[in-house]
């Protein structure tokens, strides 16, 4: 309602100047009429047009990171009285229409046929003779005007064809439209300036008529002076004598050329334009940040001389190329290496060479050879997650890392088999931290001394070293037959072989940082920032999830302020607080956390409650369920002791 009538109020000022400036001394006056109208519809509109402003975002780098959140609570004072201004305004505006509406009952009320009256006509209206007229008016299709002087031949023609123009016009519409809009904005001061310069203008279409007719210029100015004196003025009425005489006199003068005309009606258009871009109702719109992606010139494959790396002997496997896998098969002393789907992959054309070996070296990154299973069901992970269950009981029990090595295996397999977002609503990794292991890594326990097992190795574009005792046995084999007899100091470097280098210990899924990301971004509230106690928790629960990789690329979860709830006082209300609180159009009202709907019904009194806390909720944070202008908290005796006392702090 405020920006309703603050702007509607600036766009009638703002029309109402222009017309002051530009118009009121031109000779257009039906142009006039009707450009009143117009600027009194057009405030009224202003202010619901909708102005779109496109925001574009700018990439200045990373947002400041805010590692701790000022709390700024509020305080509330307790007067001992409350006086809610609302109602004290909108009774002074009711009764200021109460008045004006009295008033403009009256004026109608005066203007009726009485009995004293004596009705003749004039042209084809009604001439209403009265005692008491000092002045000529008229008002719809009635002329009002003296008795005596109409007898007594002293009302020159000249007058009675004034108000006949009135009239003639139909002023009487424009008079009641702004009389009626008085009533109900009676507080508003530019109404009471658009309906004085409305009934000028009137007049001087009216002095415009008779001067057309014929009337002598001269002896019509006469005339006019002749009225000037008397003081009688009729609110609903036109009245022959209306003030300004001189301005009347002058613009009988006055010819508007058609291109002045033009040109000063010109100058309304970039005035509207401005109106509704102040005056308009502001609607934001984020444009999504545009991100320019540009392609790479194709690497030369050939030039890179990539290789694949085979297990000499093994018959079949899967291999990670380019961190994608494939599946290989010995078909006819060769290679064939296949897609997930089932096609044929020409690697060599593509610049990629296989070299068979017997060892790999500990630093290729490009070669990964992991068990899968061909398909995963339901079944599959819910094993997993019985196992994941069991191995971290175990470990908690035990205190130190174990290996059931047949399930543990199969664990691991089934965890290699899982998609991001299979991971990331099954049981988390038991092994996950152990001795700096990653998801999908094991850590056995520490085993009894063993003999000095055979360690595979990786090293990356380095000779290839063959050894032909051991040319039968394949990756997988050596890793069931050494997995438990490894020590922990060569554990890393046979699983470098066994377990993907690619994956990070991901908890939290490319959704969950998208998510955390526009909680984080919408709570910039210019200089502040501001969380729901809701989104701290779930922007907690994604935080906790994400690998150190993950937490690098985002802002820090907020650490915010510890409040000691043992040092609060319960503050017991008063009578008066109490039944003004009862309102449940200012007071949205909570009762040891749950909300009361109506405090009126009786169910709690005033000797129930032990503590309250009453905030202001200003404009802009008001909800469609929650309208209300504040909000009480009040806490039972139970209440605040579990809210207050059972409570050492809250973060």
């Amino acid at each position: 309602m405020e920006h309703f009538l603050i702007n509607s109020s600036v766009c009638l000022f703002s029309l109402w100047l222009v017309y002051k400036l530009l118009l009121e001394n031109t000779s257009w006056h039906q142009f006039k009429r009707f450009y009143f109208l117009a600027a009194i519809i057009i405030s009224a509109i202003v202010p619901f047009v909708v102005v779109r402003t496109v925001v574009v975002p700018l990439n200045y780098g990373p947002a400041p990171d805010f590692t701790t959140v000022e709390l700024n609570p509020d305080t509330v004072v307790d007067t001992g009285f409350t006086l809610d201004w609302s109602w004290i305004l909108w009774g002074a505006y009711l009764m200021g229409v109460l008045i004006m509406g009295y008033r403009f009952m009256r004026n109608l009320y005066d203007l009726r046929i009485k009995t004293a009256d004596e009705v003749t006509t004039y042209a084809t209206y009604k001439l209403i003779l009265r005692e008491l007229v000092q002045v000529p008016h008229s008002f719809f299709s009635s002329i009002y005007a003296s008795k005596k002087d109409y007898h007594a031949g002293d009302i020159p023609d000249a007058v009675l064809q004034h108000e006949k123009a009135h009239l003639d016009q139909r002023h009487s519409v424009d008079i009641l439209f702004i009389e009626l809009l008085i009533v109900l904005f009676w507080f508003n001061p530019l109404l009471y300036l658009v309906k004085y310069s409305m009934k000028l203008n009137h007049e001087f279409l009216a002095d415009q008529a008779v001067l057309s007719s014929g009337v002598p210029t001269k002896a019509y100015q006469e005339t006019l002076l002749a009225y000037s004196s008397s003081s009688q003025h009729q609110a609903l009425a036109n009245t022959f004598n209306f003030p300004i005489i001189k301005k009347r006199f002058t613009i009988m003068k006055t010819h508007t050329t058609t291109a002045s005309g033009l040109l000063r009606s010109l100058a309304l258009i970039p005035v509207l334009a401005l109106l509704i871009i102040s005056c308009g109702q502001e609607e934001i719109v984020t444009e999504p940040e545009l991100i320019e992606i540009v392609e790479e010139p194709e690497v030369n494959l050939v030039d890179k001389k990539n290789k694949i790396f085979i297990i000499a002997g093994q018959e079949s496997g899967i291999a990670l190329i380019d961190r994608a896998k494939f599946i290989f098969k010995r078909e006819n002393d060769r290679i064939v290496i296949y897609d997930n789907d089932g096609t044929v992959q020409n690697f060599q054309e593509r610049g990629y060479e296989i070299v068979e070996v017997d060892e790999i070296s500990e630093e290729i990154e490009e070669v990964e050879i992991v068990e899968v299973l061909p398909n995963i069901t339901v079944e599959d992970i819910t094993e997993y997650n019985r196992l994941a269950k069991k191995h971290a009981a175990m470990i908690e029990q035990k205190g130190h890392s174990i290996y059931f090595k047949d399930e543990t295996t199969h664990m691991q397999t089934i965890w290699n088999t899982m998609n991001e977002e299979q991971r990331a609503n099954a049981e988390p990794w038991p092994y996950l931290g152990i001795d700096g292991n990653k998801a999908g890594e094991i850590a056995p326990p520490l085993p009894p001394t063993p003999p000095a097992p055979k360690v595979l190795s990786i090293e990356k574009n380095k000779n290839q070293r063959s050894n032909s005792s051991n040319k039968e046995q394949s990756l997988s084999q050596s890793l069931s037959t050494s997995i438990y007899s490894v020590s922990n100091g060569d554990i890393n470097t046979l699983y470098a072989s066994n377990i993907n280098q690619g994956q990070d210990s991901t908890f939290a899924t490319k959704e969950m940082m998208q998510e955390y990301k526009k909680l984080m971004q919408q709570s910039y509230r210019g200089d502040s920032r501001i969380w729901k106690n809701s989104d701290l928790e779930r922007m907690r629960n994604i935080y906790v999830k994400m690998s150190p990789k993950q937490k690098n690329t985002v802002e820090k979860l907020p650490m915010l302020p510890s409040i000691d709830l043992s040092e609060v006082q319960p503050i017991k209300p008063n009578d008066q607080q109490f039944e003004s609180w009862k309102n449940s159009k200012n007071y949205a009202v909570w009762i040891d956390g749950k909300v009361i709907t109506d405090l009126k019904a009786g169910k709690y009194q005033l000797s129930d409650i032990t503590h309250y806390h009453v905030s202001k909720v200003y404009k802009n944070a008001q909800s469609q369920k929650y309208p209300q202008p504040f909000q009480v908290n009040l806490y039972t005796k139970k209440g605040f002791e579990n809210a207050f006392r059972n409570k050492t702090e809250i973060r």
